[in-house]
């Protein structure tokens, strides 16, 4: 049974590398420029130059992602382009309520 349950586990992880992956795909064919969204549309193009390279999105979509789950492994989910706030701060801030509806 632990044999069983550790290969599951193990099988787990390409499957949430493919996931993570995937929706870090779609989301470079989404419309739009995540700096234009959060500095406006009148910014300026040296800002929105900047913003993007603070937050990476000038690299390729797979040094991104390679950026992304380095972070993710040491728990470090990054900064909210909306709240500029510590993206595992506010999950953590919201478990506990997230808990007690789950288990509900």
């Amino acid at each position: 049974m632990l044999r069983y349950a550790f290969r599951r586990i193990l099988l787990m992880i390409p499957v949430l590398i493919g996931v993570t992956f995937l929706i870090f795909l779609l989301q470079s064919f989404t419309p739009g420029d995540p700096a234009s969204l959060v500095l406006g549309h009148d910014a300026e193009e040296q800002e929105k130059f900047e913003w993007r390279e603070k937050y990476n999105l000038n690299d390729s979509i797979v040094v991104q992602y390679v950026k992304y789950m380095s972070g993710v492994v040491r728990g470090d989910f990054g900064v909210s382009y909306r709240t500029n706030k510590n993206v595992t701060l506010a999950i953590l801030e919201r478990w506990p309520t997230t808990f007690l509806v789950a288990i509900q």
